[in-house]
């Protein structure tokens, strides 16, 4: 690989989404209508980036967008990192995401990628890019009412403003779609104390956009938590997000687990898979977070959370 055999290109030149996009929809099957919708939504705030060959040819590409600040940093994300089969192992994709990462920090950004698999993450450290945002992905199988006992919480006499814990998880959990301002607004109370991307109002358009079949956007019970519905079809139900109210969250009983299985026989699913905040599994990496003392800063909790990553 030489400087005059490729050169790195981006959206701000007329014709090169055009090969942006072929690329993406060759390598991870989407439709070109769904990379149109996301640039449409994302607007000014996402810019395309290739290499190019010889012939002006889109042979390696990724998007970065911007999703929101991270105590007062702008947040870039680099998505849908991509090469065509007949250039790879040559290291352009590498050479890209090196690039873009510079160019983030060099603005004082954070440059954040959500490794699709554990294999990746060494491949995106040698990058300069560390673990940094955390969120378990949890799977569970809904068994049929008949055959699940639910927990007896009647044991528990906590008081969460006019009712009482005692009850409130067993069958007969109420779904209200929210739109994003509304969603949003319970997000930001939820994660009041712990280190987290606060998002863009395009990131929140985007979000809803990823939502297909019978998901989107919901309130729980009237914000006992919220959760995003990417999917509820064909059996399995997934929440790109789900985030319990802090207050429930006290009791430590597992009561994500009930809401969620609840919503899925609600949905008819067979299985449900959630992400929610946590200190487990590396959910994105990270180049150019400024160093903080969680303890100065106030939070409880010392691991930060992202969300909605796609990659």
């Amino acid at each position: 690989m030489t400087e005059k055999s490729f050169e790195i290109r981006t959206t701000a030149e007329s014709g090169i989404y055009e090969g942006i996009r072929d690329l993406w929809c060759d390598v991870f099957g989407d439709e070109p209508e769904y990379v149109d919708g996301t640039y449409e939504n994302f607007g000014e705030d996402i810019t395309g980036w290739a290499v190019t060959d010889t012939g002006g040819r889109a042979v390696s590409a990724l998007s970065c967008y911007r999703c929101g600040t991270f105590r007062g940093q702008d947040v870039y994300v680099s998505y849908a990192v991509c090469t065509s089969p007949d250039h790879r192992g040559q290291g352009l994709a590498g050479m890209l995401v090196d690039r873009v990462r510079e160019d983030v920090l060099a603005k004082g950004g954070i440059s954040v990628v959500s490794p699709l698999e554990p294999s990746l993450e060494k491949w995106y450290a040698g990058l300069g890019y560390e673990p940094y945002f955390h969120a378990p992905r949890i799977t569970l199988f809904a068994a049929d009412d008949d055959d699940e006992e639910y927990e007896d919480f009647d044991d528990y006499d906590m008081d969460f403003g006019d009712r009482e814990a005692s009850g409130e998880f067993r069958p007969g959990i109420v779904l209200e779609p929210a739109d994003r301002d509304r969603y949003n607004m319970y997000r930001e109370a939820f994660l009041a104390n712990r280190p987290h991307v606060e998002l863009s109002g395009r990131m929140l358009r985007q979000v809803e956009y990823e939502c297909f079949d019978d998901g989107g956007l919901y309130v729980i019970n009237g914000g006992d938590a919220i959760c995003d519905i990417s999917t509820a079809e064909g059996g399995s139900l997934v929440m790109t997000e789900f985030i319990l109210s802090p207050v429930l969250g006290e009791l430590s009983l597992e009561i994500d687990e009930e809401i969620t299985l609840s919503i899925a026989r609600q949905k008819g699913a067979f299985e449900v898979t959630y992400t929610t905040p946590g200190s487990q599994r590396c959910q994105s990496m990270a180049a150019g977070v400024r160093e903080f003392d969680p303890e100065e800063e106030g939070y409880e909790y010392s691991s930060a959370y992202y969300g909605f990553p796609i990659d």
